[in-house]
């Protein structure tokens, strides 16, 4: 149920270009769209316009539908015509639906890449703040006395995650940084002062 809560909050924005757009075609596009839109969570913005595009060589008139939905550091735009907006619609859902499933791809394997980024860096760093953790003969396996998993909630900025660091009493602390939207890690130096290092998929 939270799921399809925060798609049905998504902001749609409606926009009518030579027409008069009624309810009942407001409430068809918005259905349709947000269910071909379920793999796209992070849209800040969905653009929905209708157009009447008139032919003149040919006395026709034809109703276009164009849908721009924005994402962090990303875009999709696609737009279909029809004899009317309900076919436009229609014949706009399945390209929607699959651009919709290209960026879910795309994301996840972002996340991938971040993540494997993320265990290198974490090893690198805690070799550099202890160097003895690299010397394996000096930590015997029953040196270990607890041993923790923990999941980054969400983003925070740099001053939270140095106070979230020093109320924990550790010497690093890992976050993702609210600004950046990167993978990161706050570490105390031993001038006392702070280091900050962001993991890239690059």
């Amino acid at each position: 149920m939270a799921k399809k809560a925060k798609i049905e909050s998504m902001n749609l924005q409606f926009y009518a270009k030579n027409v008069e757009l009624d309810v009942n075609t407001k409430k068809y596009a918005k259905k349709k769209f947000l269910k071909a839109l379920k793999y796209c969570k992070k849209l800040t913005e969905v653009k929905i316009e209708f157009e009447e595009d008139s032919h003149h060589s040919h006395g026709e008139e034809t109703k276009k539908v164009i849908l721009t939905a924005h994402a962090p550091r990303e875009m999709i735009r696609v737009e279909e015509t029809g004899s009317n907006f309900r076919e436009a619609i229609d014949l706009l859902v399945p390209k929607i639906r699959k651009q919709s499933k290209a960026y879910k791809e795309r994301q996840l394997t972002i996340l991938k890449k971040n993540g494997r980024a993320f265990k290198s860096v974490m090893h690198s760093v805690a070799e550099k703040i202890f160097p003895w953790i690299g010397e394996e003969q000096m930590i015997p396996a029953n040196d270990i006395v607890k041993r923790k998993n923990f999941a980054i909630v969400k983003p925070i900025n740099e001053d939270e995650a140095i106070q979230e660091m020093n109320r924990l009493g550790h010497d690093f602390y890992a976050f993702i940084d609210s600004k950046t939207n990167k993978n990161a890690i706050l570490y105390k130096r031993k001038s006392g002062k702070y280091g900050l290092i962001y993991v890239s998929d690059k």
